[in-house]
């Protein structure tokens, strides 16, 4: 530990700036950084000892236990990021190797689709999937109710599984695009090694292949677990008609008139801790990867 501390510090020593112009970039852009980014936060941590009535106290953490409302949107949250993160997996994953490892047809065209799910913003997705889906309105619905004879729509958007459905689509590009580089750059040395000494494809897969991109799978799904938690556009449009919340749509109900800044303060640090403890998770992940990895 002593070791692995002393060296990070003659790392530092031996890349800090000496030219006064850089120290003075370095000075303007942490302070920029503080502006932005601490200011704010402190300003949060703040209001969170502040109660209604303008005192200093704990007695919104202590509204904050109590509220259930709020406990289940914070479970809804945590099973959202949860689920959006595997779906996203799921079908990022096999896509990126696809296009990667295999002679598909048309890879620039996939390329450019996801490209363009992942640009086109979630809201318009989330009014598109109206449109097509919606239990009694949608045409896909209507289409399938029509040429089947169902007795009753066969799909709902207007529920937790099509929020994730929807945030899903729009976020596993994230996915594609890190594994597949990922794949990309693999040296195939390695893979090629362990065929010649007869190790099956699966072996190779497993040995040598997902260790080698286990820190882009792991980066990708803890960005999209992020993006999930920071979403509202689709949370607020799917999860207002379907009567419930999540931690975003939850603090933008705390801030509407009459806003209550004071209850709304401890229910972001919440909501910033998820996501401090997902990078932190992350970046441990990724250390153990690169580390253990041949």
């Amino acid at each position: 530990m002593n070791f692995s501390a002393s060296s990070r510090l003659r790392a530092f020593k031996q890349t800090a700036p000496t030219d006064p112009f850089q120290l003075v970039a370095v000075v303007l852009v942490l302070l920029a950084c503080g502006a932005l980014v601490a200011f704010p936060i402190a300003m949060l941590v703040a209001h969170s000892f502040v109660d209604d009535s303008g005192h200093l106290g704990i007695a919104a953490f202590a509204q904050l236990l109590m509220d259930k409302s709020l406990i289940a949107a914070a479970l809804n949250s945590l099973f959202f990021m949860v689920y959006v993160a595997a779906g996203c997996l799921a079908v990022g994953v096999p896509l990126a190797w696809l296009v990667a490892r295999t002679d598909v047809p048309a890879k620039p065209c996939l390329r450019a689709g996801i490209a363009v799910a992942f640009i086109i913003p979630s809201f318009i997705n989330v009014i598109a999937w109206i449109y097509l889906t919606a239990p009694n309105s949608g045409t896909l619905n209507k289409l399938l109710v029509a040429w089947l004879g169902l007795a009753a729509p066969p799909f709902n958007i207007f529920s937790f599984g099509g929020l994730v459905f929807i945030e899903t689509a729009h976020l596993f590009p994230i996915v594609f695009f890190a594994v597949a580089a990922a794949l990309a750059n693999i040296d195939a040395s390695h893979e090629q090694a362990a065929r010649m000494l007869g190790a099956g494809r699966w072996h190779t897969t497993r040995t040598i292949t997902l260790p080698l991109v286990a820190p882009a799978i792991i980066s990708s799904a803890t960005l999209c677990m992020l993006d999930a938690l920071s979403s509202f556009g689709a949370p607020a449009a799917i999860g207002t008609t379907a009567n419930f919340s999540v931690l975003s749509t939850a603090i933008y109900g705390l801030l509407t008139y009459p806003p209550r800044v004071a209850g709304a303060a401890p229910r972001s640090r919440c909501r910033s801790r998820c996501s401090r403890l997902s990078a932190f998770g992350c970046n441990s992940a990724i250390s153990d990867g690169t580390t253990s990895s041949p």
